[in-house]
This record gives C-alpha cells, structure tokens and sequence, in this order.
C-alpha cells in the first residue's frame, strides 16, 4: 500500500530547496548518498557532484572508501554508521564543482552520522517498468534503514536527477508514496537545481518540483490506485520527459 496522504497534511515531510547542511544535526541521522553503483562515484579521480562533494567533507568517509569501495546491486544500499563531516561550503561553492577554491571550505565538525549509499536508474530515452522498479526500491530502502537504525531524521533528494537525467518532479513523488503512513520522522527532501538549460529561472524550476510532484499525487488519488504496483503503471503510462534540457520541468 502507498501513502496517498497530501503533502501540504504532512508536518514530518519538508522541501528544500538547498544542498545538505549538517550543522546542530542530531546523531545517527541518516544521509542519503545518491551514489554511482560504485559508491563514491569519481570521488578519486574525477567528478565533483553531490556523492564525491559528501566524500571530500568527511575525513572519515574519504579513508574508508579508500580501503574499499562497494560496488552495488540494482536492488542494494550500503550504510556507513559513526561518520563525521568535517567540513562544508555553501550552495553557492557547490555549483563551481572542480572550480571550488579553498576559501570556500569552512571547518564545520558534525555529530555522527550515518551515510546511506544508494544509485539510481541512468535514463537514456524513456522510463521502462523495470527502471521504475528500481527507483522505488531505492527509496524504500532508505525508509526501511532509517526505520531499522531508529534514524531520527533523514536527508534525501533528487536521486539521479543531474546526470542520470531522472525525472525530478518523479523522485520526490516516489518519496512521498513510500513514505510509512505511521511515520513521524522528519524527512528533509532536498532539490536545488543548480543551472537552468531552459528559459526558466533555477527558482522556477525548483518550485516546479514540488507543483508538478503535487499534480502527479493528485492525479494517482484521482485514479484510485491502491498500491504500488498500481502507480507504476500508471506513471509508465504518463510517458515522463526527462530531466535533459529541463524538459521534466517545463
């Protein structure tokens, strides 16, 4: 069963429109790392998105990747428990990826966390059903982790939503269907878009995220579906643009 609820009747589920900020975070929260299948992405050797910037700040993680790297199943996740960041730059310095300058590193010390590893689909042309499936296996994942970790809060966001040219407004709607009806933990749903490849400002697509999230919610209740297997199909059948050119946005 799917969790239906509205999201503007959901006091534990908030949308962000910012990176990650682990300061005053309480301990064991989990933080979703939305990983290449080899966790850590170029972390090592190229790249410099959201899973290798994660890598870079903790100190902790950085050396334990470095004595091994998991390598994940279309069905796997991998948590890494007792991590500390150790540092943090602003949304601002994120956008300059490898162009990131040393004054833009500040020293920000975290409690221990625990980072959750997971990939996701890479679109090509369109979504197929077993892509979809993969998607959402993902994301119940991160809610069955936090659930057996006794997470007290979780950091997600747009899972694939760059490179991997998932479909944005798709991701966050998957995090709401699965979200546990009976859950009260926070769920901080991130989703800043950091360059625009349309004529739409980076706030208008960001707001478009959650619209378009909100009308796809409506239109499942309309539908009446039940289950999951049920809003699959129906998403199959919508056709999704992908995020290439901006096109799942405009």
């Amino acid at each position: 069963a799917i969790n239906l609820t509205d999201r503007s009747e959901r006091p534990s589920f908030h949308c962000i429109p910012n990176i990650y900020k682990y300061t005053d975070t309480l301990p064991e929260t989990l933080i979703v790392d939305f990983a290449n299948r080899t966790v850590g992405g170029g972390c090592f050797n190229r790249g410099f998105v959201q899973e290798e910037q994660i890598v870079a700040q903790s100190n902790d993680f950085t050396i334990r990747l470095h004595k091994h790297r998991q390598r994940l199943l279309w069905n796997q996740g991998i948590s890494y428990q007792g991590v500390y960041m150790d540092a943090w730059w602003s949304r601002n310095a994120a956008e300059k990826k490898t162009a990131l300058r040393l004054t833009d590193i500040q020293a920000q010390r975290s409690n221990p966390l625990t980072i959750l590893a997971v990939d996701a689909p890479s679109m090509h042309a369109a979504y197929w059903p077993d892509d979809l499936q993969m998607l959402a296996a993902k994301i119940l994942i991160i809610y069955a982790v936090a659930e057996q970790l006794h997470s007290p809060k979780i950091f997600s966001g747009l899972l694939g939503g760059g490179a991997y040219r998932n479909n944005r407004p798709l991701v966050l709607l998957l995090h709401l269907l699965l979200q546990p009806r009976s859950s009260t933990r926070p769920m901080l749903f991130h989703h800043p878009v950091f360059w625009s490849f349309s004529d739409f400002s980076k706030h208008a697509l960001e707001t478009n995220i959650v619209s378009r999230a909100d009308t796809m919610m409506k239109a499942l209740r309309d539908q009446n579906v039940m289950t999951l297997g049920q809003a699959l199909s129906v998403i199959i059948s919508w056709r999704l643009a992908l995020s290439e050119h901006d096109m799942d946005l405009i």
